[in-house]
């Protein structure tokens, strides 16, 4: 092999290495989610690596409503008070996993600020 094809083959390999050191993130976002859609997060990996395929969960939404003084109150609906409240410990399974998990707030058309 000349000296050329090594040097090809080297930039070649350390481009690879970078492009997969740095994968893109793949984000889902579930609207008003069963706790058994939180948990189906898990279940998708990476072929070969068994990383997780979803770098990142966005659960939506929690809204923001006002209270009777117009102050903003969090509100957080049946599905989303049945993965907070009641069973974290789905939501702590995926952080362990390294997936990313983050909740998206909605204003409710209540002047809540």
């Amino acid at each position: 092999m000349s000296c050329k094809s090594v040097s090809l083959a080297l930039a070649l390999g350390a481009c690879f290495a970078s492009f997969a050191a740095s994968a893109a993130n793949n984000v889902i976002f579930l609207n008003n989610p069963s706790l058994q859609d939180v948990k189906d997060v898990g279940n998708y990996t990476v072929h070969g690596t068994g990383k997780p395929f979803f770098s990142e969960l966005v659960l939506f939404a929690a809204n923001i409503n006002a209270d009777s003084k117009g102050n903003p109150v969090l509100y957080y609906n049946t599905e989303m008070s049945t993965v907070l409240d009641k069973n974290i410990d789905v939501i702590r399974a995926l952080q362990k996993k390294g997936v990313k998990v983050q909740i998206a707030y909605l204003g409710n058309h209540q002047q809540a600020g």
